[in-house]
């Protein structure tokens, strides 16, 4: 009786390696472009020779 049962769960362990789903990652919700306008416009600028060191 354990040969049948040891079978069974052999089985059942290899056959759960076959039943993985396929998995998509989905499109990250991301803007066509930056936002433009109003507070945008007055920011400081970032070029480097604007920065310090």
């Amino acid at each position: 009786m354990h040969k049948h049962e040891l079978i069974a769960l052999a089985a059942a362990a290899l056959m759960t390696g076959c039943l993985a789903p396929t998995y998509h990652r989905p499109d990250a919700p991301v803007a066509a472009s930056y936002p433009q306008g109003g507070v945008y416009e007055t920011q400081p600028d970032t070029s480097a020779a604007a920065r310090s060191a």
